[in-house]
């Protein structure tokens, strides 16, 4: 039998109780993602890829009367009793799939954000993992789509990108200020010729060090 306490917190998720400055897809984007993501499937996939209320009333009918042949089809019902159970939990009966409830389709959003907050809006590998760890029938993929799109991880990213750029140039220039802004005499003995052409003067910007670099990686490609 499925015991979990989650079950608590996702069925009636609370985003008002969020941190305002700890963004999220909006509920809208993310039916835009679901769009694209299924429509990306074959026909054949894109079928069974998500489960919405009412395939799951349909499921849980299958699985309730498994004898009645009135319901559906005989392909779909194969399709039911071979990929989900029945488990009881309190007063409800949830459909599982291997021994983890069946996440619905509207539900879906609401798990996401829950999970990609207690993964500290880590990656797609530590998000899912959460996820997969409290439900099934959430495709990694959508999992990948619903970060990738994340404004906080987005913004993370190009904080990042920055930061790179500065310790690329960091590494590459002979003319980055010292800690009181000025040339280090060390940098200006080593690298006296190999100064870019069209340099004036030092700067803290970052857009001047990703020039500088790019400058030097032309100086040096002989």
């Amino acid at each position: 039998m499925y015991h979990h306490s989650a079950l608590n917190s996702y069925n009636e998720p609370n985003i008002s109780s969020l941190d305002q400055q700890d963004l999220f897809p909006t509920h809208e984007a993310f039916e835009n993602i679901m769009i694209d993501y299924l429509s990306s499937l074959s026909p054949k996939k894109r079928d069974k890829a998500l489960i919405d209320h009412a395939r799951y009333r349909l499921i849980q009918t299958i699985l309730k009367q498994p004898r009645d042949t009135s319901v559906s089809n005989a392909q779909f019902r194969f399709w039911v009793k071979k990929m989900f159970e029945l488990q009881s939990y309190r007063t409800f009966e949830l459909v599982c799939h291997d021994n983890k409830p069946v996440a619905i389709r509207e539900q879906i959003y609401f798990i996401l954000v829950q999970a990609h907050r207690e993964a500290h809006h880590g990656g797609r590998d530590k998000t899912s993992a959460i996820v997969k760890s409290q439900f099934s029938w959430i495709p990694k993929e959508l999992v990948a789509r619903f970060v990738k799109n994340c404004p906080t991880c987005i913004d993370r990213r190009i904080s990042n990108s920055t930061y790179r750029d500065y310790s690329s140039a960091m590494f590459l220039s002979p003319l980055l200020p010292t800690q009181h802004n000025l040339v280090s005499d060390l940098a200006l003995s080593s690298f006296s010729t190999s100064y870019p052409a069209n340099y004036v003067a030092c700067s803290l910007q970052p857009s001047y060090y990703t020039l500088l670099a790019e400058q030097q990686k032309d100086d040096l490609d002989f």
